[in-house]
């Protein structure tokens, strides 16, 4: 029991790292899927954007998730600077700096998301496309 208490925080950012970026994946499959000509022909039902939409929140709350874990994580010190500045960890300083990339590019996929109906479409749907390099970033 007491190796399990040691290990919760790591465990804990692992587990919804891999949680957020299986949902992040989910999350585009089916962004596809609604975009396809033989869904928009036949129209989209708001339940099936809904599941997009729940999708990428859930990534969201998985990713932050992810960093308190990192904090709470006694084995490598993660402060506000090594969570959000590239290069700024002594650990495995290109493997983390790729996964705050991503976590960029999350929040600006998902807050151009919020805003969708407020900016025009072309500036949305550009950045709705680095959902891609999120992917493969993360």
């Amino acid at each position: 029991m007491i190796a399990v208490t040691e290990k919760l925080a790591w465990y804990v950012s692992r587990a919804s790292g891999l949680i957020a970026w299986v949902l992040v994946a989910a999350s585009i499959v089916w962004g596809i899927t609604l975009s396809s000509r033989l869904l928009r022909r036949r129209g989209i039902p708001a339940w099936l954007l809904d599941l997009h939409r729940y999708l990428g929140l859930l990534a969201v709350v998985f990713t932050v998730v992810h960093l308190l874990g990192l904090v709470a994580d006694n084995y490598v010190h993660f402060g506000w600077s090594e969570l959000f500045v590239p290069m700024a960890s002594d650990w495995q300083p290109g493997a983390t700096a790729w996964g705050i990339v991503a976590f960029y590019l999350l929040a600006a996929v998902q807050i151009t998301s919020w805003l969708m109906r407020r900016m025009p479409r072309k500036i949305w749907h550009g950045v709705h496309l680095l959902a891609y390099p999120l992917f493969v970033v993360g």
